[in-house]
C-alpha cells in the first residue's frame, strides 16, 4: 500500500520543490535557475530542491524499447513523490513542470483524484507549469510525424495537437 503524504511532519522539514523536465530533455534543463536560487542562502534553509528524471527522446535504443506513456510516467511520478515525503517528511509540495512535464504532473494529480486518493494530495501547496502543451505542441510537428512513421513514440503521439489521451486528462 502507498504511502499517504501527510502535512503532519515534523516543525523543522523543509519545503518540497520538485521540477519536472519536458520531453527530448533532461533534469539539464534546470541547471541555471536552480544554480540561482541554491545562491540564496533563504531558499537552502527552506527548500529541498529535486529534478524528478524520467526516459524521453525521439529515438530509443535499443530500437524494440519503449519510451513510458504520460499515465505510466505519472504513476512513476507518484510514487517517487511519496518516496521523497516518506524519506524527508516534507509539510508542503511546489511541483514545477516544463512542457511534458507539465502533463507528467498533471497526470499524477488527476490519477489520485481519479483512485480517491485525495488526501496524498494536501501538502501540494501550488504547481506551476511552464509551456505545457495542454491542446497539444505543433513546434518541429512535420518532423516529429515523419519520424513516427519509422518509429512510434508514445510521448511524441501525447504531444500532437487535439490528443486523446491529453483531452481525456484535461477533462478530469
Amino acid at each position: 500500500m502507498p504511502a499517504v503524504l501527510t502535512t503532519e511532519t515534523p516543525a523543522k522539514a523543509k519545503r518540497l520543490a520538485v521540477f519536472v523536465h519536458g520531453f527530448m530533455s533532461s533534469p539539464a534543463c534546470w541547471d541555471d535557475l536552480l544554480k540561482l536560487l541554491r545562491s540564496d542562502d533563504e531558499v537552502l534553509r527552506t527548500f529541498q530542491l529535486e529534478c524528478f528524471q524520467y526516459k524521453t527522446g525521439m529515438l530509443r535504443m535499443p530500437l524494440v524499447q519503449r519510451f513510458p506513456r504520460v499515465a505510466e510516467l505519472g504513476h512513476a511520478f507518484g510514487e517517487w513523490l511519496e518516496r521523497q515525503v516518506r524519506e524527508h517528511g516534507h509539510r508542503d509540495i511546489t511541483l514545477v513542470g516544463h512542457s511534458q512535464g507539465g502533463l507528467v504532473i498533471q497526470s499524477y494529480l488527476v490519477c489520485r483524484l481519479r483512485d480517491g486518493r485525495t488526501e496524498e494530495l494536501r501538502p501540494i501547496r501550488q504547481v506551476l507549469l511552464i509551456a505545457t502543451p495542454n491542446l497539444g505542441s505543433t513546434t518541429l510537428s512535420p518532423l516529429r510525424k515523419l519520424t513516427s512513421l519509422f518509429l512510434f513514440n508514445s510521448q511524441e503521439y501525447t504531444l500532437r495537437v487535439l490528443n486523446p489521451e491529453i483531452g481525456e486528462l484535461m477533462r478530469d
